[in-house]
């Protein structure tokens, strides 16, 4: 396995499943924390409107509710792009 990608739905488990990773020297490549409860039931409302539930990324302003997190395998990867 090259990659996982994992969408959290909360706080404690994002960070647990963060340090799992890296104490296995996975290669963190995005961690954007959730708006876990906040933004719920807000998606029309925070794409346009609510800002604090939308996260920068490289491909612009996006709708986080979920935590995301994407890992490199350091077998196959030797540092994140």
């Amino acid at each position: 396995m090259v990659a996982v990608h994992v969408s959290t739905h909360g706080g404690d488990i994002h960070e647990q499943i963060s340090k799992s990773l890296e104490l296995r020297n996975w290669i963190k490549r995005f961690d954007y924390y959730g708006n876990f409860y906040h933004c719920d039931g807000k998606v029309v409302n925070a794409l346009q409107f609510d800002k604090s539930c939308n996260k920068e990324t490289p491909w612009g302003s996006v709708y986080v509710r979920d935590g995301l997190l994407t890992f490199l395998n350091p077998k196959f990867v030797t540092k994140a792009p």
